[in-house]
């Protein structure tokens, strides 16, 4: 009976061994004046026992349901991506903080000890006030899971899409476990020059890990929302990092005609944005951001033939598109590492740069007394 207890235990932590949560959101929908749409998406290792068909979404007044995976995709080795989506109907006013729970994180994070025992949590604020009118979280365009090269530059940008024109800055957090409880022993990355967050492009920006930091990462940060200079809410998100050492590749550059740009309504757009590698790799330009997800008149993109690699943003602006906050853009350049050796490791590496265009209302024109 002995050896039995024993095999089974055995047994049971190499599946354990495998357990299962990389990262992952919340972020919701208003609805009507009290009722949201709330949607969890987490990132899972696809090797695991463990699959979470169903998650407990607690919606911050006492009360909780069991929400329902609405998609299930692959979207790298080993990595799940799980979409669940539920709806609320708050009595009041208030403000409520949604949050989720998950045993437990995969195993081998290096910043968080005996991560395979901890809990996964992420955590949203959602604030009702009828004074601040209706409110949707941030769009995140960018996917919470990304690699990097030991003594490389890494970046990483959540791309962050506000639909209702609110400021957004960033901040960093310390990732939570059992209970929302900070992770116990946990650290932020090591770097050979710095670790940091820029508050307002939402630039997470590692440089550059040393040789020592090879493996897995887990970092949060904030996602804060502001009207009229009033924090409204916040997201929290949890991302996974793997760094890979001694990659025989360095980091794509991008260059952008402008940062800045402040257009009348109207406008047709036209403005570049050039990749290049300095190993002549072959380079991936994309953009994501608010003017692609409008419609009509979203923005395009337009491509020069390579190299180097040139990509035109092409936006017709409307005065459907005057608002105070900026509309950004983000760009990412993700270069193409040829690694025919096995096991098949992705040595990619990307980088990221912001574009903010401002649309103003057209002048007045023609007076006449």
């Amino acid at each position: 009976m002995k050896k039995l207890l024993i095999i089974f235990f055995g047994f049971y932590s190499l599946i354990a061994q495998a357990t299962h949560n990389r990262a992952g959101e919340i972020t919701y929908r208003q609805i009507s004046l009290f009722y949201y749409e709330a949607t969890i998406v987490t990132y899972t290792k696809t090797s695991s026992a463990i699959d979470r068909p169903v998650l407990e979404l607690h919606w911050g007044d006492n009360t909780f349901d069991t929400v329902s995976r609405v998609n299930q995709a692959s979207v790298g080795t080993d990595i799940t991506k799980n979409t669940y989506i539920g709806y609320h109907n708050y009595a009041a006013a208030g403000i409520y903080k949604l949050h989720c729970e998950d045993m437990n994180r995969n195993g081998g994070v290096i910043n968080i000890p005996n991560s395979i025992n901890t809990s996964f949590y992420i955590e949203t604020l959602l604030q009702i006030n009828p004074f601040l009118g209706f409110n949707n979280s941030p769009v995140l365009l960018n996917p919470p899971i990304d690699q990097g090269c030991s003594n490389q530059t890494f970046m990483h940008n959540a791309g962050a899409f506000d639909p209702d024109g609110d400021s957004l800055s960033y901040e960093l957090f310390i990732c939570r476990g059992n209970g929302g409880l900070p992770c116990p022993g946990y650290s932020f990355p090591t770097a050979t020059v710095s670790f940091s967050l820029d508050s307002i492009t939402g630039d997470l920006r590692w440089q550059n890990p040393n040789s020592i930091a090879c493996g897995e990462w887990n970092v949060a940060f904030l996602i804060k929302e502001w009207r009229n200079g009033v924090n409204i809410g916040y997201i929290e998100r949890d991302m996974q990092i793997t760094i890979y050492c001694n990659c025989p590749n360095n980091t794509p550059q991008l260059n952008l005609v402008t940062t800045d740009t402040c257009v009348e309504a109207g406008t047709f757009i036209t403005l570049a944005a050039t990749a290049t590698d300095p190993d002549n790799n072959p380079i991936s330009l994309t953009a994501s951001g608010g003017p692609f997800l409008i419609t009509p008149d979203s923005a395009y993109l337009t491509t020069t033939p390579p190299p180097p690699t040139t990509k035109i943003l092409n936006w017709q602006t409307t005065c459907n598109h005057v608002r105070k906050a900026p509309w950004t853009v983000l760009f990412k350049a993700e270069d193409s590492y040829p690694n025919p050796a096995p096991p098949p490791t992705n040595y990619n590496l990307v980088v990221f740069q912001n574009m903010n265009i401002t649309v103003v209302a057209p002048a007045p024109k023609n007076p006449a007394a």
